[in-house]
């Protein structure tokens, strides 16, 4: 066995370097950095866990599905797209159609309709009327040559003129059916299809039953011995029928 007292002399030694290494002080590099108290408060456990999930995806659209081109069968042409009337077009297509210029023919066809009309009611159902009258005097009486050559043109004239003198598209809605002179009597058979424009030519004094009216002006109208005068006026099939009977004073219907 050792030495015992070595043994202490070594345990004193060791106890002593242990003491200094506590006791002495360190170099500052070798010293813990002191810890910094925090003072922040530590997160909420809700908000943490709010944060650490991921923000929510944005919606997407459904994938785009092509759609076929129509198949057209081989030789037919696909159908054009209808045309896009323009503002002014519209406009136009709601305007009613303009009134054809009147046919002198049909209104002869509608003056023969009425004359038959008037010849077949009964005698004992008919009521007085001057023009029915002066119709089937007129019918029966023979024309005076002389007289009846002379005035004849004279009213012809006189009417066409007016018509002629009437602005551009008027006169194309009046038509001269029939001018005839006779013994005593002058037909005149006129007739007019622009019903919608008769009020406003009125006042203007372009309607025809002022230009019936007008004829007593003439110089001609005493020249031939024109006393008086009278008109029917009879609406029918979109045409204004004017029947115009000139009596000659002093000369008795010759038969």
């Amino acid at each position: 066995m050792r030495n015992p007292r070595l043994f202490v002399i070594g345990a004193l030694i060791a106890v002593a370097l242990i003491w200094l290494y506590f006791v002495l002080p360190r170099p500052p590099a070798e010293r813990p950095a002191p810890v910094a108290a925090s003072t922040a408060a530590p997160p909420h456990p809700v908000v943490k866990r709010v944060l650490a999930e991921p923000p929510p995806a944005p919606p997407t659209l459904p994938p785009t599905v092509p759609i076929a081109p129509p198949v057209v069968p081989p030789g037919d042409d696909p159908p054009a797209p209808e045309p896009v009337p323009a503002e002014g077009e519209a406009a136009a297509e709601e305007e009613p159609p303009a009134t054809p210029p009147a046919d002198p023919d049909r209104a002869a066809d509608l003056f023969a309709d009425l004359l038959a009309e008037q010849e077949a009611e009964p005698e004992k159902d008919r009521l007085p009327n001057t023009a029915r009258d002066l119709w089937k005097r007129f019918d029966e009486e023979k024309a005076d040559e002389d007289w009846s050559a002379a005035a004849t043109p004279k009213l012809q004239d006189s009417l066409d003129r007016w018509v002629g003198e009437l602005p551009e598209g008027t006169g194309d809605h009046i038509a001269l059916v029939h001018v005839e002179c006779r013994a005593s009597l002058c037909q005149v058979l006129a007739a007019d299809n622009d019903l919608s424009g008769q009020g406003a030519r009125a006042q203007s004094g372009q309607e025809w039953q002022q230009a019936i009216a007008g004829l007593r002006g003439q110089p001609w109208w005493s020249e031939s011995g024109f006393t008086d005068m009278t008109t029917q006026v009879v609406t029918t099939d979109g045409y204004v029928l004017y029947t115009t009977y000139l009596l000659r004073g002093g000369t008795p219907p010759s038969s």
